[in-house]
């Protein structure tokens, strides 16, 4: 066992909702159907259909990794599935998709903003047929107003269904961490660790999957448990690498609205970093834009400013994908802002990405936000974001998500400055 898990932590035993054996990969289903045929004059519309569909199924097995479904090649549905979509699951999918789907499209003659109604169907356990997933999609947007001018997709989950049952998570062994390092461009030398909580489903072998996207899921009890015991083993692993002697600057957490509105949150936070004499400005509470939804809103941004009034930092998650303005940033106190995978896939090359990437980097800078590229899968786009002015990057083809152990051996025997230097980030 490594010595950053060597304080062991005890799991509370309690059911989460899913199936109780035989679970599949976590996944999500995307239902999507081009609507611009109806609005465009003339006899354009159908012209032009399966052009603006073929784009769009093409930027979307590219950036999300879409799986299409064979049966949909007709027509103007798109059809297929996503497996463990990544950190944020449900909403980050969901915000990666609306920003696909906002991007102009450029076909001969013309160009157009694609309209589309879109509906992805969660499946956090793999518990349903991929055509059970498709059907209920498809009744949600039946149910939706065919006479919207805009684009809409929302996100939405399986209905009850009988004989779904509760595993019950017992014992440390089916809950772990795992940590991605965020390296600086400069430097090459570590910025923090997001945190990864992963969850190890009876009956299931490998490394589990993602707890992110199944935290919203639960109930405010079995939230905030769960989140205690997760903050209880973030902050030994980090105190045990101090006692290493082997300094990580930061740990890097996401929480969901529903646990940063909760009325205990910040004690529950502040007294981890307490018990384990680790100051608050070790540890990044990361948010996704929008901060707080409806009646949380309020509640959730009082508990951020608590939390950075006792020295936390906060992090702003998913930026460029929502409606957070500029000075709703400094409202809040963000010292930092996370650009995901929509905006970074094939920055090396596409022009429309540079460009975005450039003004939110420009947009950073002047607010005095720190920005760290998240998803970086590839060196060239690993190239591109360190010389235009990026702080820096996570993703596959910086460092794959690390166990505490993993972590230690990098700490101990290399260093994370040593192998990965920044001079192999440029072009030769």
């Amino acid at each position: 066992m490594g010595y950053g898990i060597a304080a062991a932590t005890e799991w509370p035993t309690w059911p989460v909702w899913g199936q109780a054996s035989g679970q599949g990969v976590q996944r999500f289903a995307l239902v999507l159907r081009v609507t611009n045929p109806e609005y465009l004059p003339g006899g354009a519309g159908s012209a032009l259909s399966r052009q603006i569909r073929d784009q769009l199924r093409s930027r979307l097995v590219a950036e999300l990794g879409l799986s299409l479904h064979s049966s949909c090649d007709d027509g103007d549905e798109i059809c297929g599935l996503v497996a463990d979509p990544g950190p944020q699951a449900g909403q980050g999918l969901l915000l990666r998709l609306r920003a696909i789907c906002s991007e102009r499209i450029y076909l001969p003659g013309v160009s157009l903003y694609p309209m589309v109604q879109g509906v992805i169907v969660a499946d956090p356990f793999g518990c349903h047929e991929s055509t059970a997933l498709y059907a209920h999609g498809r009744v949600v947007l039946d149910g939706s107003s065919p006479h919207t001018l805009s684009s809409h997709i929302r996100l939405v989950d399986m209905e009850g269904q009988e004989g779904r049952a509760y595993p019950v998570l017992a014992g440390d062994d089916q809950i772990s961490l795992q940590f991605q390092p965020q390296i600086c461009c400069t430097t090459g030398s570590v910025l923090a660790l997001k945190v990864l909580p992963r969850i190890h489903l009876v009956r299931e072998v490998g490394q589990g999957r993602n707890l992110t996207g199944i935290l919203p899921r639960l109930d405010d009890n079995r939230q905030l448990r769960i989140t205690t015991a997760l903050l209880r083993e973030a902050c030994a692993s980090l105190r045990g690498w101090d006692r290493m002697g082997r300094y990580v600057p930061c740990l890097s957490l996401a929480l969901p609205d529903r646990i940063l509105a909760s009325p205990s949150v910040v004690e529950v936070i502040l007294a981890q970093l307490e018990r384990h004499d680790l100051s608050p400005h070790r540890l990044e509470i990361e948010v996704i834009e929008p901060v707080g939804k409806g009646a949380t809103q309020a509640v959730v941004a009082a508990n951020l400013q608590e939390l950075r009034r006792a020295g936390c930092q906060l992090g702003l998650g998913e930026f460029g994908t929502g409606m957070t303005r500029p000075d709703n940033l400094r409202h809040h106190g963000f010292h930092r802002v996370r650009v995901g995978r929509s905006f970074v896939a094939g920055c090396d090359h596409r022009g429309d990405q540079q460009r975005t990437l450039l003004a939110i980097t420009a947009l950073a800078r002047h607010l005095g936000l720190q920005v760290i590229a998240d998803g970086v899968s590839t060196r060239d786009e690993r190239s591109f974001l360190s010389q235009i002015g990026v702080d820096g990057v996570q993703g596959p083809a910086v460092f794959l998500p690390l166990s505490a152990e993993e972590v230690d051996d990098l700490l101990l025997h290399r260093g994370f400055a040593a192998c990965f230097s920044p001079k192999v980030w440029g072009r030769a």
